[in-house]
Protein backbone atom coordinates (compact mmCIF):
# COMPACT_ATOMS: atom_id res chain seq x y z
CA UNK A 1 0.00 0.00 0.00
CA UNK A 2 1.40 3.41 -1.33
CA UNK A 3 0.40 5.91 1.88
CA UNK A 4 1.37 8.39 3.83
CA UNK A 5 2.25 5.76 6.82
CA UNK A 6 5.69 4.78 5.10
CA UNK A 7 6.25 8.92 6.25
CA UNK A 8 8.15 7.08 8.95
CA UNK A 9 10.59 5.31 7.18
CA UNK A 10 10.92 7.31 4.08
CA UNK A 11 11.21 10.68 3.24
CA UNK A 12 11.42 10.10 -0.66
CA UNK A 13 8.18 10.59 -2.11
CA UNK A 14 6.99 11.14 -5.43
CA UNK A 15 3.46 12.46 -7.03
CA UNK A 16 1.37 10.67 -9.87
CA UNK A 17 -1.45 12.94 -11.44
CA UNK A 18 -4.05 11.15 -12.54
CA UNK A 19 -7.36 12.91 -14.68
CA UNK A 20 -10.70 11.21 -15.02
CA UNK A 21 -12.44 12.76 -18.45
CA UNK A 22 -13.45 12.59 -22.07
CA UNK A 23 -11.83 11.42 -24.71
CA UNK A 24 -11.35 15.09 -26.23
CA UNK A 25 -10.27 16.69 -22.61
CA UNK A 26 -7.70 13.73 -22.43
CA UNK A 27 -6.02 14.69 -25.82
CA UNK A 28 -5.56 17.89 -25.03
CA UNK A 29 -3.88 17.03 -22.01
CA UNK A 30 -1.93 14.35 -23.80
CA UNK A 31 -1.00 16.92 -26.45
CA UNK A 32 0.29 19.67 -23.69
CA UNK A 33 3.80 19.31 -22.88
CA UNK A 34 3.53 20.86 -19.51
CA UNK A 35 0.96 17.64 -18.43
CA UNK A 36 3.41 14.86 -20.20
CA UNK A 37 2.35 11.76 -21.75
CA UNK A 38 -0.75 10.04 -19.92
CA UNK A 39 -1.80 6.28 -20.48
CA UNK A 40 -5.41 5.61 -21.27
CA UNK A 41 -6.26 3.00 -18.50
CA UNK A 42 -9.40 1.07 -19.65
CA UNK A 43 -12.36 0.17 -17.73
CA UNK A 44 -12.83 -3.17 -16.62
CA UNK A 45 -12.45 -5.58 -13.71
CA UNK A 46 -8.75 -6.53 -11.99
CA UNK A 47 -7.86 -8.39 -8.32
CA UNK A 48 -7.10 -5.21 -5.77
CA UNK A 49 -4.96 -6.76 -2.92
CA UNK A 50 -3.98 -10.23 -2.16
CA UNK A 51 -5.39 -13.11 -0.40
CA UNK A 52 -1.28 -14.20 0.31
CA UNK A 53 -0.40 -14.26 3.87
CA UNK A 54 3.37 -14.19 5.94
CA UNK A 55 3.18 -17.38 7.16
CA UNK A 56 7.10 -17.70 7.93
CA UNK A 57 7.38 -13.97 9.48
CA UNK A 58 9.88 -13.26 7.12
CA UNK A 59 9.02 -9.56 7.41
CA UNK A 60 9.70 -10.13 11.25
CA UNK A 61 12.63 -11.51 10.73
CA UNK A 62 14.07 -8.72 9.10
CA UNK A 63 13.02 -5.85 11.78
CA UNK A 64 10.17 -4.77 10.04
CA UNK A 65 6.91 -4.79 12.19
CA UNK A 66 4.51 -5.68 10.20
CA UNK A 67 4.04 -8.80 8.54
CA UNK A 68 4.19 -8.59 4.74
CA UNK A 69 0.73 -8.63 3.04
CA UNK A 70 -1.15 -8.44 6.49
CA UNK A 71 -3.12 -4.83 5.23
CA UNK A 72 -3.68 -6.11 1.66
CA UNK A 73 -5.81 -8.68 1.97
CA UNK A 74 -8.84 -10.01 1.15
CA UNK A 75 -8.60 -9.56 -2.54
CA UNK A 76 -11.31 -8.53 -4.10
CA UNK A 77 -12.38 -7.97 -8.10
CA UNK A 78 -13.22 -4.26 -8.37
CA UNK A 79 -14.83 -2.37 -11.24
CA UNK A 80 -13.22 1.10 -12.74
CA UNK A 81 -14.46 3.06 -14.68
CA UNK A 82 -11.90 4.32 -17.90
CA UNK A 83 -9.34 6.69 -16.76
CA UNK A 84 -5.97 8.37 -17.33
CA UNK A 85 -2.44 8.18 -15.42
CA UNK A 86 0.84 10.39 -16.08
CA UNK A 87 3.19 7.83 -18.03
CA UNK A 88 5.78 8.98 -15.88
CA UNK A 89 6.74 10.36 -12.09
CA UNK A 90 6.32 14.27 -12.23
CA UNK A 91 9.89 15.26 -12.40
CA UNK A 92 11.91 18.48 -11.04
CA UNK A 93 11.30 19.97 -14.24
CA UNK A 94 7.22 19.88 -14.10
CA UNK A 95 7.51 20.83 -10.34
CA UNK A 96 9.83 23.80 -11.25
CA UNK A 97 6.62 25.16 -13.87
CA UNK A 98 4.34 25.14 -10.98
CA UNK A 99 6.52 26.42 -8.01
CA UNK A 100 7.08 29.22 -10.74
CA UNK A 101 3.34 30.16 -11.50
CA UNK A 102 2.19 29.75 -8.36
CA UNK A 103 4.68 31.01 -5.96
CA UNK A 104 5.16 27.67 -4.04
CA UNK A 105 7.86 26.80 -1.59
CA UNK A 106 10.34 24.48 -3.21
CA UNK A 107 11.11 20.91 -1.95
CA UNK A 108 14.26 20.64 0.30
CA UNK A 109 17.65 20.51 -1.69
CA UNK A 110 16.57 22.96 -4.13
CA UNK A 111 18.57 26.43 -3.97
CA UNK A 112 16.74 30.18 -4.70
CA UNK A 113 13.60 27.91 -6.30
CA UNK A 114 16.08 25.43 -8.61
CA UNK A 115 16.37 21.80 -8.31
CA UNK A 116 20.12 20.56 -8.30
CA UNK A 117 21.40 20.95 -11.91
CA UNK A 118 21.64 17.68 -14.19
CA UNK A 119 18.48 16.81 -12.49
CA UNK A 120 15.25 17.91 -14.79
CA UNK A 121 14.30 14.45 -15.09
CA UNK A 122 14.73 12.90 -12.26
CA UNK A 123 11.42 12.45 -10.03
CA UNK A 124 10.83 15.06 -7.63
CA UNK A 125 11.05 14.05 -4.00
CA UNK A 126 10.21 15.52 -0.58
CA UNK A 127 7.17 16.41 -1.22
CA UNK A 128 4.54 15.72 1.31
CA UNK A 129 0.60 15.01 0.31
CA UNK A 130 -1.01 18.73 0.12
CA UNK A 131 2.01 19.33 -2.09
CA UNK A 132 1.04 16.64 -4.70
CA UNK A 133 -2.47 17.41 -4.33
CA UNK A 134 -1.96 20.72 -4.53
CA UNK A 135 0.23 20.43 -7.70
CA UNK A 136 -2.16 17.50 -9.58
CA UNK A 137 -5.18 20.46 -9.01
CA UNK A 138 -2.74 23.29 -10.41
CA UNK A 139 -2.16 20.90 -13.63
CA UNK A 140 -6.09 20.04 -13.75
CA UNK A 141 -5.74 16.90 -12.78
CA UNK A 142 -6.10 14.84 -9.28
CA UNK A 143 -3.80 11.85 -7.58
CA UNK A 144 -5.20 8.86 -8.20
CA UNK A 145 -7.13 6.35 -5.71
CA UNK A 146 -5.43 3.49 -4.40
CA UNK A 147 -7.48 1.22 -6.60
CA UNK A 148 -6.47 3.10 -9.87
CA UNK A 149 -2.52 3.19 -9.10
CA UNK A 150 -2.72 -0.88 -8.09
CA UNK A 151 -5.11 -1.00 -11.15
CA UNK A 152 -2.39 1.17 -13.73
CA UNK A 153 0.03 -1.81 -11.96
CA UNK A 154 -1.40 -4.74 -12.67
CA UNK A 155 -4.12 -4.47 -15.63
CA UNK A 156 -5.82 -7.93 -15.52
CA UNK A 157 -3.31 -10.04 -15.22
CA UNK A 158 -2.93 -10.00 -11.27
CA UNK A 159 1.10 -10.71 -11.85
CA UNK A 160 3.27 -9.58 -8.75
CA UNK A 161 5.38 -7.16 -10.75
CA UNK A 162 5.04 -5.83 -14.30
CA UNK A 163 6.86 -8.14 -16.29
CA UNK A 164 5.47 -11.39 -14.43
CA UNK A 165 5.96 -13.09 -10.97
CA UNK A 166 9.70 -13.59 -10.83
CA UNK A 167 12.03 -11.45 -8.82
CA UNK A 168 14.14 -9.51 -11.49
CA UNK A 169 16.17 -6.36 -9.80
CA UNK A 170 18.01 -5.52 -13.02
CA UNK A 171 14.31 -4.65 -14.15
CA UNK A 172 13.92 -1.47 -11.92
CA UNK A 173 15.64 0.21 -9.69
CA UNK A 174 15.04 -1.95 -6.59
CA UNK A 175 17.40 -3.46 -4.87
CA UNK A 176 18.40 -7.28 -4.79
CA UNK A 177 18.96 -7.41 -0.76
CA UNK A 178 16.75 -6.65 1.96
CA UNK A 179 16.97 -3.60 3.23
CA UNK A 180 19.39 -1.99 0.92
CA UNK A 181 18.92 1.13 -0.89
CA UNK A 182 19.33 1.91 -4.45
CA UNK A 183 20.02 6.00 -5.78
CA UNK A 184 17.54 7.86 -7.68
CA UNK A 185 17.28 7.62 -11.04
CA UNK A 186 16.10 9.55 -14.08
CA UNK A 187 12.36 8.38 -15.02
CA UNK A 188 12.34 6.25 -17.32
CA UNK A 189 15.01 4.84 -16.37
CA UNK A 190 14.02 0.66 -16.36
CA UNK A 191 11.75 0.58 -19.65
CA UNK A 192 11.72 -3.03 -19.38
CA UNK A 193 9.77 -2.62 -16.15
CA UNK A 194 6.86 -0.79 -17.06
CA UNK A 195 3.59 -1.67 -16.47
CA UNK A 196 1.65 -3.70 -19.48
CA UNK A 197 -0.62 -0.61 -19.98
CA UNK A 198 3.14 1.44 -20.70
CA UNK A 199 3.63 3.13 -16.97
CA UNK A 200 6.90 3.07 -15.83
CA UNK A 201 8.59 3.25 -12.29
CA UNK A 202 5.24 1.82 -10.23
CA UNK A 203 8.10 -0.57 -8.43
CA UNK A 204 11.21 0.89 -7.50
CA UNK A 205 12.88 4.37 -7.48
CA UNK A 206 10.85 6.16 -5.31
CA UNK A 207 7.03 5.94 -3.40
CA UNK A 208 3.83 7.48 -4.92
CA UNK A 209 1.30 9.49 -3.26
CA UNK A 210 -2.27 8.43 -3.32
CA UNK A 211 -5.59 10.43 -2.62
CA UNK A 212 -6.60 8.83 0.76
CA UNK A 213 -5.28 8.05 3.95
CA UNK A 214 -3.76 5.14 5.26
CA UNK A 215 -6.68 2.82 6.43
CA UNK A 216 -7.99 -1.04 6.20
CA UNK A 217 -9.37 -2.75 3.73
CA UNK A 218 -12.90 -3.81 3.87
CA UNK A 219 -13.46 -7.10 5.25
CA UNK A 220 -9.19 -6.42 6.85
CA UNK A 221 -8.93 -8.29 10.43
CA UNK A 222 -5.46 -6.27 10.69
CA UNK A 223 -4.81 -4.30 13.36
CA UNK A 224 -2.54 -0.70 12.82
CA UNK A 225 -2.02 1.99 14.79
CA UNK A 226 -1.41 3.78 11.84
CA UNK A 227 -4.68 4.00 10.32
CA UNK A 228 -5.58 6.42 12.78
Amino acid sequence: MIVNVYLKWFCVLILMSTLQLGQTQANEAKNNPLEGDMVLVPAGHFKFGTDKKDDSGEALSLGIPKPWYADENPQQKIFLKIFYIDRYEVTNERYKIYIDDVKAFPPPGWIDNNYPEGRGKFPVVEVNWFDAANFCQWAGKKLPTEKQWEKAAREESGSKYPWGNQFQPEKANISSKAGSKNNILAVGSFPQGATPLGVHDLIGNVWEWVNADYGPYKGNTYKSPDYD
